[in-house]
C-alpha cells in the first residue's frame, strides 16, 4: 500500500529535477534551453555554434562555464554570442540558450 504512494512522488521528484536547471549542482554537455546568467567574464560575438563557445572556453583561463545565444529570445541584439562564465550562478531556462561546463 505504501509503495503506491511513493511511486508518483518518485515521479515527481526526478521530473521536477530535470526540469529545474536552477536546482541542479552538475550539468550534461551542453543543457539546452538553459542560461547561466551572471558572472561574465568574456564576451565573444558573432560565434557559429555552441561547440565553438566550449572550445573557446576550454582555451580561456578563467572560464569554468559558458552560455551560447542561438535564438535571441530577449531581443537584445545577443544572437551568436558566446558568454564565458566563472560560475554556474544564475540558472535559469530560456529557449534558444546553450550552456556548460568548460571542457565539455
Amino acid at each position: 500500500m505504501h509503495a503506491s504512494i511513493f511511486g508518483p512522488i518518485l515521479f515527481l521528484a526526478l521530473g521536477f529535477a530535470s526540469a529545474a536547471p536552477e536546482f541542479r549542482d552538475s550539468f550534461s554537455c551542453p543543457e539546452i534551453d538553459v542560461d547561466f546568467m551572471s558572472a561574465d567574464v568574456d564576451t565573444v560575438h558573432n560565434i557559429g555554434s555552441w561547440e565553438d563557445c566550449a572550445t573557446i572556453c576550454t582555451l580561456a583561463p578563467d572560464c569554468k562555464y559558458w552560455t551560447w545565444v542561438h535564438i535571441d529570445n530577449d531581443n537584445n541584439g545577443s544572437r551568436h554570442t558566446c558568454m564565458l562564465k566563472s560560475s554556474m550562478h544564475g540558472v535559469r531556462y530560456l529557449p534558444g540558450f546553450y550552456s556548460g561546463p568548460s571542457g565539455c
